[in-house]
């Protein structure tokens, strides 16, 4: 197997998640060998999926705040097992509001962390608003961070890395899916 291409720039691949859980199962994988293997990993969760996505906490009877409590220790103790840093900003979910705090919230993290490279959601989901939602916030909190007048004690980033590290996070995903068409051999199950 070929090793993995470079990880693009200084800092940490920043996964933004609308929900605690979305993060393992939408990019554990690349997660995990940003934290071996490149520059680190921290994932911000902008809810704990406590209204959405716990179920199965709601039938046992807790309450809100056992849920978010339980939803969190998942995401944690999952992160660390990845090797992942997190921030939890419990922005509430079902709907996953958007609103100007919860936006400079994330943008403030951007700054903060100055990653290399930002995975979200996809700009699409039939089944869930609150993953579009997610990833809208993301790109424009993106921005935000890069403009020399919003307002922050926190530097500009620098907007031309992110988006180019951005570009080939995707590419080598579309390359790792249209690997199983090209050749015959890898079947995906």
């Amino acid at each position: 197997m070929p090793d993995a291409p470079p990880f693009p720039g200084p800092g940490p691949v920043l996964v933004v998640s609308a929900h605690a859980a979305d993060f393992v199962w939408r990019a554990g994988g690349y997660i995990a060998l940003a934290a071996q293997r490149g520059p680190g990993a921290h994932v911000v969760c902008l809810s704990y999926g406590e209204r959405g996505e716990s179920a199965a906490l709601w039938k046992r009877g807790l309450s809100l705040d056992e849920v978010k409590a339980a939803r969190r220790a998942e995401a944690e103790a999952a992160a660390k097992i990845l090797g992942a840093s997190t921030t939890f900003l419990d922005a509430g979910d079902y709907p996953l509001p958007r609103s100007a705090e919860l936006l400079d919230r994330l943008v403030q993290e951007i700054r903060r962390l100055r990653p290399s490279a930002v995975l979200v959601h996809s700009a699409a989901d039939p089944y869930n608003a609150d993953h579009p939602r997610a990833a809208e916030l993301a790109l424009e909190a993106r921005i935000l961070a890069q403009a020399e007048g919003y307002d922050s004690d926190l530097p500009t980033i620098e907007g031309v890395v992110l988006f180019g590290a951005l570009f080939i996070v995707v590419l080598n995903l579309l390359v790792d899916i249209a690997y199983a068409f090209i050749d015959p051999r890898v079947r995906y199950t």
